[in-house]
């Protein structure tokens, strides 16, 4: 964004036969040090939010809400600071003060109109982040979900989770709901309670490294039972619409992911059979 407001400014200066002089030379660095660091804030926002919410669109819009006062004040109050200039009686100052204030106002409108219809369509995952990115780094080696997968695959799979947090009593899944999304527990305990008309009978008990969701995950079925913190729980939410469309320039991750998964519910099955033998 920025490069198209240096483009503008120098298009303006040759439209109206401002020519490069060691005034306006400086213009560009000036603009490159002070006006990108708006643009940085937007992009650091956003991806903050991204890594909590699958609603890309969403995110953006409530970025450029958070941002945009204090980048419009600061940059008002910059380009003002150098339109002060405009009275200096040395021309190449003036230039200098008039073009300053020129390109830092270009910038803030490319950042705030431009800026989010790029960010609508990328997803800001930095080398960094996955290298830097460690939570519950035991519980996440010994989940059955990322069997088989190197360090940097299980950051790279979990960048793309959402972390939710619950109290006691919350309900994690509830019963008769559709939603593709799974869950895997970092932290605390779960039941899964199915509610007969009888009552309700406590299936199983889940604790860190396990997971659950998974059926619905493959296929958007009805939720067969609920599932509520029996204490403080914290979880990882996988979407499965979500994983497809962060995943499909990493095959490898996703096609690990879809065994892992298909082996977990293999499990599942097998447990059933074993203890609900026919006769």
């Amino acid at each position: 964004m920025l490069i198209n407001s240096l483009a503008l400014m120098f298009g303006i200066m040759g439209l109206l036969g401002i020519p490069l002089n060691p005034g306006t030379d400086m213009v560009a660095i000036i603009a490159v040090g002070i006006a990108v660091d708006g643009t940085i804030h937007l992009l650091a926002r956003y991806n903050e939010l991204c890594r909590r919410t699958s609603d890309y669109v969403g995110a953006v819009h409530l970025a450029v809400e958070e941002e945009a006062t204090p980048l419009i004040v600061s940059s008002r109050a910059r380009a003002l600071g150098f339109g002060v200039l405009l009275f200096s009686n040395f021309m190449v100052v003036a230039q200098l003060g008039a073009l300053a204030a020129a390109t830092i106002l270009f910038s803030i409108l490319a950042s705030l109109l431009i800026t989010p219809s790029v960010m609508a369509r990328v997803r800001l995952v930095g080398l960094y982040q996955i290298l830097a990115k460690s939570t519950n780094q035991e519980v996440l080696q010994k989940s059955p979900l990322f069997a088989g997968m190197s360090e940097y695959q299980r950051r790279k799979a979990i960048l793309i989770s959402e972390t939710n947090e619950f109290d006691t009593g919350e309900r994690l899944i509830e019963q008769g709901t559709r939603g593709r999304s799974m869950f895997l527990v970092l932290d605390g305990q779960a039941e899964v309670v199915r509610r007969d008309p009888d009552g309700e009978r406590v299936l199983a008990t889940l604790g860190p490294g396990e997971v659950f969701g998974e059926i619905g995950y493959i296929r958007a079925e009805e939720r067969t039972a609920d599932v509520r913190a029996s204490r403080p729980v914290s979880v990882l939410r996988f979407d499965c619409e979500r994983m497809q469309k962060d995943l499909k320039f990493f095959p490898n991750i996703f096609a690990r992911l879809k065994f892992n998964i298909s082996t977990i519910l293999d499990e599942r099955l097998a447990d059933m059979v074993e203890t609900n033998p026919r006769s």
